[in-house]
């Protein structure tokens, strides 16, 4: 479910960003060489806001096929073109090829298995447990492999968006 947070993480992605200018001055903007892609996509209100804020290539990954049938209607609802892929950030493997990307986001499950029952019964009801907790008991796991991930497929001078507790 998204939150203030993403709506401010979304901001800072198209602040930081020189396709947002092309964009809001309507002018053309090579797609082709601006490429974002959105690890985690859930429902994909970041790469849906994305695509209609930037004027880019927007890639989107999860690793639940029922999440991405939500974020494909969900896009197709919003006109925005987005290429999904079933994918498991923790496998580090880019199911779009060689690409490379401008701009890596995410905001992944980060909470531990013990810090469950410290939650708002109202987070356990609603939210899926997937996209909430982390495997295991390590917090940082998909930090950890988004980080890696990047190493390869970030291009240089690229940025890397988290969304953080």
């Amino acid at each position: 479910i998204p939150r203030p947070e993403t709506e401010e993480l979304v901001q800072w992605i198209v602040e930081a960003s020189p396709a947002s200018v092309s964009l809001s001055k309507g002018e053309g903007f090579n797609t082709d060489s601006f490429k974002i892609l959105d690890i985690g996509t859930g429902s994909g209100c970041i790469a849906i806001a994305l695509k209609k804020n930037i004027s880019a290539d927007v890639f989107a990954i999860d690793v639940s096929a029922n999440a991405l049938e939500v974020a494909r209607r969900n896009s197709e609802k919003l006109s925005a073109e987005i290429h999904f892929a079933l994918s498991d950030i923790l496998e580090l493997k880019n199911p779009f090829g060689e690409i490379q990307f401008d701009i890596i986001v995410s905001n992944p499950p980060y909470i531990s298995e013990d810090e469950k029952n410290s939650l708002d019964k109202n987070v356990l009801a609603y939210e899926p447990h997937e996209a909430l907790f982390a495997k295991g008991n390590d917090a940082l796991i998909f930090y950890k492999a988004i980080i890696e991930f990047s190493k390869k497929y970030l291009k240089p001078n690229g940025k890397l968006f988290f969304e953080i507790n």
